[in-house]
């Protein structure tokens, strides 16, 4: 079992996966549009002290990971040591809100699914299939023989806005700190960097480089299919 907090990701939870919902956890009346056929309990704040729950907390059923065959389409997202949960929630709901058909990762360089990670998901880390794997340059690698281009996120790379990606891509993301590892940045087909102001921040941080990235990328993919 794990917790998904916040009315926003509540209410995702509700509309497309009720059946996974054990119990719902309230301070107060059940907000207004909840259905009323749900087990609710009333919520100990003490138990969820710093966390900015919003009066209602869904004790859930996690989905179950999936297995990196099961890929078999784009856009796919992975993240190399992004460790945030703040940053990882960020990705999840903009991967979700783009179609990502998966978002993979290092289970030994993740935070997991925390309460954070769900509520600044929005409800996206109960949407997206995740993959778990031992290895992710092992795991890029298998999708990069299966015909996945390797895009890389990068301070030194090609301008973004200038560079088209043929599909089906997979978008890497890399660590707060140290960006991609040096094997998974040896396995990119593309090397992208969003360019900024020079005279503005020198850098976006990476759940918020996610979505400029993804949506140029999937802007083109788009753009590709129309006759």
């Amino acid at each position: 079992m794990r917790y998904v907090i916040g009315k926003r990701a509540v209410g995702s939870l509700i509309k497309n996966s009720p059946h996974r919902i054990e119990k719902l956890l309230v301070d107060g009346d059940l907000p207004k549009g909840f259905p009323k056929d749900l087990k609710v309990e009333p919520l100990n704040l003490k138990d969820f002290a710093g966390l900015n729950h919003q009066g209602i907390v869904a004790l859930v059923t996690p989905s179950p990971y999936i297995e990196l065959s099961d890929i078999h389409e784009g856009p796919v997202v992975a993240l190399d040591g992004v460790l945030d949960p703040h940053n990882v929630g960020a990705i999840l709901r903009t991967a979700s809100c783009f179609g990502a058909k998966a978002v993979i990762w290092s289970k030994n360089r993740s935070p997991g699914i925390t309460p954070t990670v769900s509520k600044v998901s929005a409800g996206g880390s109960e949407l997206i299939p995740l993959c778990q794997v031992s290895n992710l340059a092992q795991a890029l690698k298998k999708l990069k023989d299966k015909g996945f281009w390797i895009v890389v996120s990068t301070m030194d790379g090609a301008d973004l806005r200038q560079t088209e990606i043929p599909a089906p891509w997979v978008l890497v993301l890399g660590s707060e700190d140290e960006g991609v590892s040096r094997l998974v940045s040896e396995l990119a087909d593309f090397n992208l960097t969003i360019p900024t102001d020079p005279e503005g921040v020198e850098s976006l941080n990476v759940g918020a480089a996610a979505s400029v990235l993804l949506y140029e990328l999937t802007r083109q993919s788009f753009q590709s299919k129309v006759p």
